[in-house]
């Protein structure tokens, strides 16, 4: 069974170029992409903050050698990625991160994505863990118009 991991990939890019910059990244580099083993899901988000980066990407990957293998630059390489896009991508920040708890796939039922990153001493890990899932999240579902990415499944 794949491991179900996130790569967040969050940047900016040059607001002359931005609306070109989205047409090529869907047309082109998202579909090439999503073709190769490993690579599950991919969602481009966008945010109106002009604090942090505007662009995300969210890469639902079996693997953590998904990215970054010679697969994903050679699919990277048959866009225009390299020669288009990327001389207007800056202020670039990339993780992996690995599923803990919910639901093991993402829905992309909703418009909006909100992503929360915590950091906490490696003692009370468990316990953020066990309380996120058994009582954040179920009040969080309470709230109108909140819907997440955790199933009956789950």
């Amino acid at each position: 069974m794949p491991e179900h991991l996130l790569y967040l990939a969050k940047f900016d890019v040059a607001y002359d170029e931005e609306a070109n910059f989205n047409r090529l990244y869907e047309r082109d580099v998202v579909p090439e992409l999503r073709k190769l083993s490993g690579v599950l899901r991919v969602g481009h988000y966008q945010t109106g903050s002009r604090r942090d980066p505007r662009h995300l990407a969210v890469y639902e990957i079996a693997s953590p050698n998904v990215v970054g293998s010679r697969e994903w630059w050679e699919a990277a390489k048959k866009t225009a990625w390299s020669d288009r896009l990327l001389p207007f991508v800056m202020n670039r920040d990339e993780r992996v991160y690995a599923r803990i708890g919910g639901n093991a796939r993402l829905t992309y039922r909703t418009k909006y994505l909100l992503c929360v990153s915590i950091d906490i001493e490696a003692t009370k890990e468990d316990l953020l863990n066990q309380l996120y899932d058994a009582e954040h999240i179920p009040l969080l579902l309470r709230l109108p118009g909140v819907r997440s990415n955790r199933a009956a499944s789950a």
